[in-house]
């Protein structure tokens, strides 16, 4: 990259850094970016708050966030989401709340796997300058979802800290096709340990985690390698370094983390997924659907949404041709592929994900 590049890179991170308020410098240049990267324009919208009926928000229904901070647009650049975070409605006990799997940062107060009461996470939302959209599930799906299956599973894992340590081997599914330039999986084998020993003293510290050392440790059934003797050892069985980060992510390994506590590892978008799974909505193929392979994208492209949905007037006027709601921000959000993809076993294990086109098979 050149100097200006690393320059223009900082700035699209800098602004959102100094408050919970994302600047209008910072996010105009995360417009730019998104919109020279992705191809993704977001329109200003003339309406930035819609209310929606609370009693009509259903347990499982969908939230997807993009804040345009620099982060959220970088992470919707590699896997190729219009969102940059996912959240689940959950009701319990007669009250509606908001859970997530998210870190604490000076715009978000809670760090890990929470549940915020719905009227304060909309609070907190606006504060943070959240572009949120609401997709709510087909009836027949959220008749079928087993809310005190998905509660009973929310109060196994809240607590647990963000999914660091399979947040970049889960939507690595391919040799070349899933890195965003100027990235290659060469760079990235020879940059990971060198990575790892700039953190050492972080996360023996407590401070940060390993992004990739326990899950090559999980994928070659050893504890306590290093990024390096990860390596060896691979080497030794005739494994290459893209064979073996491809292999898939799975939801029964158990990570690490750096106070000793064990638990899964679930980025946003996979804690939604496994609260669906939790509360059953992928049936007979529960067990042969892996969440922590799956992208933003690949959450809200289930078949699994109202495609009847009859929005209330306020969405409606607020985002006249959206076949959903956005119930909050400046910017209005597309979903491509939106409630397109039927569940199947080993869903998006090996899909490409490559830009600006991102092309994948339908069966990927």
């Amino acid at each position: 990259m050149t100097g200006t590049e690393i320059y223009e890179t900082i700035l699209l991170f800098f602004g959102a850094l100094i408050g919970a308020h994302v600047p209008e410098w910072t996010a105009e240049d995360n417009l730019l970016f998104l919109k020279d990267h992705m191809n993704v324009t977001m329109p200003v919208r003339s309406i930035e708050n819609v209310e929606i009926p609370v009693e009509k928000i259903q347990s499982g229904d969908f939230l997807g966030v993009i804040r345009l901070d620099g982060l959220d647009p970088m992470l919707a650049w590699a896997m190729g989401s219009h969102t940059g975070h996912t959240c689940i409605t959950i009701w319990v006990n007669g009250s509606l709340y908001v859970a997530e799997s998210t870190v604490k940062s000076e715009y978000w107060p809670t760090d890990g796997i929470q549940m915020t009461p719905w009227n304060t996470w909309i609070t907190q939302a606006k504060a943070a300058s959240y572009n949120v959209v609401y997709l709510p599930l087909d009836p027949k799906v959220a008749a079928s979802f087993n809310v005190q299956n998905a509660i009973n599973f929310l109060n196994s894992v809240k607590g647990l800290p963000y999914g660091f340590h399979n947040l970049f081997t889960g939507w690595i599914d391919t040799a070349e096709d899933n890195y965003p330039p100027p990235l290659s999986s060469h760079l990235v084998q020879l940059l990971a340990p060198f990575a790892e020993w700039l953190l050492q003293k972080e996360i023996e510290a407590g401070e940060t985690y390993d992004f990739i050392a326990q899950g090559l440790n999980k994928r070659l059934n050893t504890t306590g390698l290093s990024i390096g003797e990860a390596y060896m050892t691979a080497a030794k069985k005739q494994i290459s370094f893209t064979e073996l980060i491809n292999l898939p992510e799975q939801d029964t390994w158990i990570f690490t983390d750096n106070n000793g506590v064990q638990g899964r590892s679930m980025v946003c978008d996979a804690f939604v997924t496994e609260m669906w799974k939790a509360g059953g909505i992928f049936g007979d193929i529960t067990n042969e659907i892996q969440a922590t392979e799956f992208t933003n994208l690949d959450a809200y492209s289930l078949n699994i949404f109202d495609a009847n949905y009859v929005r209330p007037p306020q969405c409606v006027q607020a985002d006249p041709n959206l076949p959903f709601c956005q119930i909050l921000g400046k910017y209005r959000m597309t979903l491509p592929d939106y409630n397109t993809a039927q569940p199947f076993p080993h869903m998006r294990e090996n899909c490409p994900s490559e830009p600006p086109l991102y092309i994948r098979q339908v069966n990927c």
